[in-house]
C-alpha cells in the first residue's frame, strides 16, 4: 500500500511503505495517510507509528541471536543440613529439602486444673441521688441572653443578604458580558 506523508508543512507522495524512511526527516511521529481510490480523509492522517503495517516495514529485522554460551558446570550439591536445623531456615538459605524433617514429639501436657467455682459479685448499692447544685439564672438574665442571641442572628442574616446581593449583581454583569442582548 502507498501512503501520503506530511513533512515540513508539505504533502509528499504517494510513497510505498518500504520507501517512507528515505523521505527527508521522516520519523515514526510523521503524519501519514493511506492512499485510497476514493481519496484521503482528514481522519486518516495519523502518526506513522499508529499503522501496524508501516511500523513493521520500518522496524529493522532482528539480527540473529548469538549462540548461547555453554552452561556452566552445575555446582556441587550442598550437604544436607543437620536434622536440628528448621525447614524454614533451610528454605531461607535456599537449601533443597529432600525429605520432611520430623519434629520431635512434644511431651504430653498435664490436664488443666479445673476453674474455681464462680463467685457472685456483691449486690451494688444504689447510687446516691444527684443534687442540683448549679444555680439557675434569673428569668431576667435569661431574657437578656436570648435577646443578645437574637440580635446576633439578625446581624448575621443581614450580612448574608448583603453578600447574596453582591453575588446576584456579579452574575448579572457576567451574563451581560457573555451573552449580550440576553438580559433585554
Amino acid at each position: 500500500m502507498r501512503y501520503w506523508a506530511y513533512i515540513n508543512n508539505q504533502v509528499c507522495g504517494p510513497v510505498e511503505k518500504e520507501k517512507l524512511p528515505e523521505l527527508a526527516t521522516f520519523t515514526l511521529a510523521t503524519l501519514i495517510c493511506p492512499e485510497t481510490p476514493a481519496g484521503g480523509e482528514a481522519a486518516a492522517w495519523k502518526a506513522a507509528s499508529t499503522y501496524p503495517e508501516v511500523l513493521v516495514a520500518l522496524t529493522p529485522a532482528p539480527s540473529p541471536a548469538p549462540a548461547p554460551a555453554p552452561a556452566p558446570a552445575p555446582a556441587p550439591v550442598a550437604q544436607r543440613a543437620p536434622a536440628a536445623e528448621s525447614p524454614l531456615m533451610m528454605t531461607m538459605r535456599g537449601t533443597i529439602i529432600d525429605m520432611p524433617v520430623a519434629q520431635p514429639a512434644a511431651a504430653p501436657q498435664p490436664a488443666p486444673e479445673p476453674a474455681p467455682a464462680a463467685r457472685q459479685p456483691a449486690p451494688a448499692e444504689p447510687a446516691p441521688a444527684v443534687q442540683q447544685t448549679a444555680p439557675q439564672p434569673e428569668p431576667a438574665a435569661q431574657k437578656e441572653q436570648m435577646i443578645a442571641m437574637m440580635v446576633s442572628l439578625a446581624n448575621g442574616q443581614s450580612q448574608l443578604l448583603e453578600r447574596l446581593g453582591r453575588v446576584e449583581s456579579a452574575v448579572a454583569e457576567m451574563k451581560a458580558l457573555l451573552l449580550p442582548g440576553a438580559g433585554k
